[in-house]
């Protein structure tokens, strides 16, 4: 009898650095507007990942989160997947359907003024 162990992580997505905050997204407070780039995550060992963003508080705006793809972690693409647009506090949960690849970024649109604190969690299972 043979045992299959399954790679099983959580992933907290961090700003990238040169964004006007960065680190972990975890109960991090996002204002002002533009766009936003998470660092790239390796994600060539998972077979299914499923997102989750917690909006704990809600002052005003929008939020775009888009799951973007690449081959080399350099050149990203939007895929079809991504959060609804966030207009409010709650949790919203979305599976990436597309094939992923290799690496992984998230992008974040934010209109003006948006002000709200944010949680992202990635569940990647291989």
């Amino acid at each position: 009898m043979s045992v299959y162990i399954r790679d099983n992580r959580v992933i907290v997505p961090a700003l990238r650095d040169g964004a006007p905050t960065t680190g972990a997204i975890t109960d991090m407070e996002i204002t002002g507007a533009g766009v936003k780039f998470t660092d790239v995550i390796d994600v060539g060992t998972f077979t299914e990942i499923l997102g989750f963003c917690n909006v704990t508080e809600f002052t005003s705006g929008t939020i775009d989160v888009v799951y973007q793809v690449s081959p080399d972690g350099k050149t990203f693409l939007n895929v079809g997947d991504a959060f609804a647009q966030i207009t409010g506090a709650g949790i919203i949960i979305k599976k990436v359907t597309t094939n992923f690849g290799k690496y992984m970024r998230l992008k974040l649109t934010m209109s003006d003024p948006v002000d709200m604190v944010l949680s992202i969690y990635l569940a990647c299972k291989s």
